[in-house]
């Protein structure tokens, strides 16, 4: 395996599953205008496991391309990256929040009780912290609360 190769196949391991998906694409586009060249030659087409390594080192190669402004060279393809990288980071740059979801799933009644109440943010951080013995803080219960209570499924 040459160095190159070796290079574009550590990239692709490293990329979020869309980039994978988008090399995947690439290799399908790649593979038609490789069978539509055939046709129109009216040659049989290759069906060798190199030569699909191949359209595949080509596929990520020309994704590499598109995500690397030094080698961009017009001011559209700077639009397109752009566009595709808002794109990635609006899909999938959530992580997991475990004390959200158990904030909002074992202990929404309580807060909303405390709540109705009359209790403070305070008040209920800490009533949380003394019974339930989560240490969660008035300004997160907040903020978590804020955008239920936004979206009419809470208080």
């Amino acid at each position: 395996m040459d160095k190159r190769v070796r290079m574009l196949v550590m990239w692709y391991a490293k990329q979020p599953e869309e980039i994978r998906l988008e090399v995947h694409a690439r290799q399908i586009e790649i593979r038609r205008a490789y069978h539509n060249d055939c046709r129109m030659r009216q040659e049989k087409p290759e069906t060798s496991p190199a030569n699909e390594c191949n359209q595949f080192m080509q596929a990520i190669n020309a994704v590499l391309r598109l995500q690397s402004n030094r080698r961009l060279s017009t001011y559209n393809d700077l639009n397109a990256v752009d566009e595709k990288r808002i794109a990635q980071a609006k899909a999938g740059t959530r992580r997991d929040a475990p004390k959200r979801d158990k904030l909002l799933q074992d202990l929404r009644p309580v807060v909303e009780r405390l709540r109705f109440e009359g209790v403070s943010w305070q008040g209920v951080s800490d009533f949380l912290a003394k019974h339930h013995k989560k240490k969660i803080s008035r300004g997160y219960l907040q903020r978590v609360f804020q955008d239920q209570i936004s979206t009419g499924t809470c208080l």
